[in-house]
């Protein structure tokens, strides 16, 4: 049945010549980009992106205009890849505002550089982070925030893999000592709660 339907929205030529603006979007924006994140020689810090952000912002607000250097073809593919060119340049404008030259983090010089060196040029691990809780909340649906948090820096800082190459005699020791301290967090944690919800907006 799906299939059915797939084939179907791909013989309108309306969507098809849409799907086919939406493709080039992906080959000429979104494939460089996610290959310039990932790169170690061409962007080895997050603030050699600030450039690149820069040309694609005034590469998208000349292709909202004229997408004749983007795409060439029928006028439904232009007029689609015109109207997703608006679209995307608005949204880099706001999103990446801090980034571009009149930003906060628009300046490139040695001390910034120094200060953000182990920023991460991307936000996966924040992402995969999100969907790790999603998922414990999915399987454990009574389980406490604080759980999910112990469970998660747990794995996330490979705390067994540490706990094992010690000495069985301090790692005992280590773990008696936070199973002692728990407690003491844990209070620390909901007094913190009860600050968060109190403060004023």
């Amino acid at each position: 049945m799906l299939q059915k339907s797939v084939l179907s929205d791909l013989q309108d030529k309306t969507i098809f010549q849409e799907i086919l603006s939406v493709a080039t979007i992906g080959q000429i924006i979104t494939t460089p980009f996610l290959r310039l994140i990932d790169s170690k020689t061409v962007a080895t810090h997050i603030l050699d992106l600030n450039q690149h952000f820069l040309q694609l912002q005034i590469n998208l607000k000349q292709w909202s205009k004229d997408p004749s250097d983007l795409i060439s073809d029928t006028d439904v593919i232009s007029e689609s890849a015109s109207l997703m060119s608006t679209h995307l340049y608005l949204t880099v404008s706001r999103l990446l505002k801090n980034q571009l030259p009149e930003g906060c983090h628009g300046t490139d010089n040695e001390t910034i550089r120094e200060e953000s060196l182990t920023v991460p040029k991307h936000n996966r691990t924040s992402e995969k982070n999100f969907a790790d809780f999603k998922q414990i909340r999915h399987f454990k649906p009574n389980a406490s925030i604080e759980h999910i948090e112990a469970t998660l820096m747990w794995v996330n800082n490979k705390t067994v893999e540490w706990l094992d190459l010690m000495d069985p005699e301090i790692k005992n020791a280590k773990i008696t000592l936070a199973m002692k301290r728990a407690p003491e967090f844990i209070s620390k944690w909901h007094e913190r709660k009860i600050q968060l919800k109190t403060k004023p907006s």
